[in-house]
């Protein structure tokens, strides 16, 4: 305590009945805060010495009859003195404090404070005031004590949301997305990593024996999960600057997603990825988003799903909203109303299209090339596999000379064994030491994913014989608008014969493939 204020503090005790209510009001808090520091009194004591104070304050505040608000006031303090709530959101409503009726002055120009007028004479405020203004009394000066500087309050714990959440979200939205947070906090990752997991996850290869599919694969999900949340998530954002940023980011993704499955479809072909897909079931580790959204231009030309704001959703179904807010988190489900299958993502994507003017848009021309191997051969296949082609993208895609060109170059590769799968960037270390991303492999130099418990095929005629029941696998794309912008049917029956007249060129590739092992070499990732 500061000696004036000690002084002060024993010249109260003594019963001085000239010292100034005000100093003693000082000097109580000073021996309060003495006390407290002294650890001598009891939280109980503390209490009660708030509540007086308050007490006293209130008595103060209070002197107008035509104020407002003082039940939020205690509501407040009740707050502050408990410590069991937040005082801010006790702060539920306006409040109006008056001073006393006779303090009030009437209508006009308000005076300057004493502190900061300048000493020009002011004109009279009052309509009916006299000519001269009656001088003030002069003030009696007060030699307050040195105060203890005040430490400031402890800050409020930030919001934990990472993207620019607009301000007019729903306050239920923005609750709710705090509580998801936390949780993922609580489990010592962040939301995305948590709906979209790496380690301990079972894929559709083993990762020993395609270690370049696991460097591309590994790369796309550690650079792309977080975009995976805040698109699946689909949250209203500040700005129209914001919402420019996260489309980028998403088409960004996309363009990825395409490389990875391009890669997947030179690697196995394109039957044999599909099949891979769904024999196991490990699908999890495929990104099945990044649907347009729902009132932009593309998900208005958009035959397939899209994606809806999640505050127009919380204003429009509470329902629909909470329960698809409270699955999150929840590995796969984010992305569940989106692409049903590889061939639905493929075609409404417009993946397909060799004619596409943004290369980055479709699969590359070595994944397209096998795509038109294998839907022009006789080979059965599930009816979701494909769709029309003599209609449509599928047309497009077998009408197209330079992937026509590019399959015979294949088909011969693939004949005398020369064929070769893409490679992969050679994996970096400093790459997996970004934040939030898993590790690459273990300590022990196994990989952080899993290799799929059942022995998937390896021959293209394995495909044919495990293919099974149809209607266990997911749904068929019912209809897609092509780039001439008609409707035509992308799913047909198993086909039984040529599909077009191009399937001639194809007719042994059944045959051919019988001989062709799809374990090609393969260069281990050190």
């Amino acid at each position: 305590m500061a000696p004036a204020a000690s002084k002060l503090a024993a010249k109260t005790k003594k019963g001085d009945d000239d010292v100034d209510p005000t100093l003693k009001r000082i000097a109580a808090l000073f021996e309060l805060e003495k006390a407290i520091q002294d650890g001598t009194l009891t939280p109980n004591d503390k209490r009660l010495a708030q509540t007086e104070f308050w007490s006293a304050m209130r008595s103060i505040l209070a002197v107008n009859e035509r104020s407002s608000g003082f039940e939020i006031l205690d509501d407040i303090e009740a707050a502050l003195i408990s410590g069991q709530a937040d005082p801010v959101m006790a702060f539920s409503g306006p409040i109006n404090l008056l001073p006393p009726p006779s303090r009030q002055r009437a209508g006009g120009k308000a005076p300057m404070h004493p502190a900061f007028s300048t000493g020009e004479k002011r004109p009279s405020t009052g309509a009916g005031a006299s000519g001269k203004t009656p001088k003030p009394p002069k003030k009696q000066k007060l030699t307050l004590p040195n105060l203890p500087p005040i430490e400031p309050p402890p800050a409020r714990a930030a919001s934990m949301i990472d993207f620019e959440l607009s301000p007019r979200a729903p306050v239920p939205l923005r609750e709710d997305l705090e509580v998801l947070y936390v949780k993922a906090s609580a489990h010592g990752v962040t939301v995305y990593v948590m709906a979209y997991p790496w380690v301990e996850i079972q894929l559709w290869y083993d990762p020993a024996e395609y270690p370049e599919l696991y460097v591309e694969h590994w790369r796309f999900w550690m650079n792309g999960r977080r975009v995976f949340w805040e698109w699946g998530l689909h949250a209203p954002l500040t700005s129209n600057a914001a919402l420019t940023q996260r489309r980028k980011r998403k088409m960004a993704a996309v363009a990825a997603r395409l490389v990875f499955i391009s890669m997947n479809i030179a690697t196995f072909g394109y039957y044999n990825f599909l099949h891979r897909l769904e024999y196991s079931g490990n699908t999890l580790l495929m990104w099945w988003g990044g649907l347009p959204g729902k009132t932009s231009s593309a998900g208005s030309a958009s035959a397939g799903p899209t994606s809806e704001d999640l505050g127009e959703m919380c204003r429009r179904s509470k329902f629909e909203y909470k329960t698809r807010i409270h699955s999150v988190l929840t590995p796969g489900r984010l992305d569940k109303n989106a692409y049903k299958n590889m061939t639905s993502l493929l075609v409404l994507s417009g993946a397909l299209n060799p004619a596409c003017k943004k290369p980055e848009n479709r699969l590359s021309d070595l994944a397209l090339a096998r795509v038109r191997l294998d839907v022009t051969s006789q080979r059965p296949a599930r009816k979701h596999w494909k769709g029309n082609l003599k209609a449509g993208v599928w047309k497009a895609l077998v009408e197209d000379t330079r992937i026509r060109d590019l399959q015979a170059t294949v088909e011969a590769q693939l004949r005398d064994s020369t064929y070769e799968i893409p490679r992969a960037t050679a994996f970096d270390p400093k790459e997996a030491t970004k934040s939030g991303y898993d590790p690459f492999k273990k300590a022990d130099g196994s990989y952080t994913t899993l290799a799929p418990n059942e022995v998937l095929p390896v021959g293209h005629d394995d495909v044919v014989a495990a293919q099974g029941d149809d209607d266990a696998t997911s749904e068929t794309v019912d209809e897609v608008i092509d780039m001439t912008g008609d409707q035509s049917q992308v799913v047909e029956g198993t086909p039984s014969g040529n599909n077009n007249d191009e399937s001639s060129d194809s007719s042994s590739t059944a045959s051919l493939l019988r001989m062709v092992s799809e374990k090609t070499p393969k260069t281990e990732i050190k």
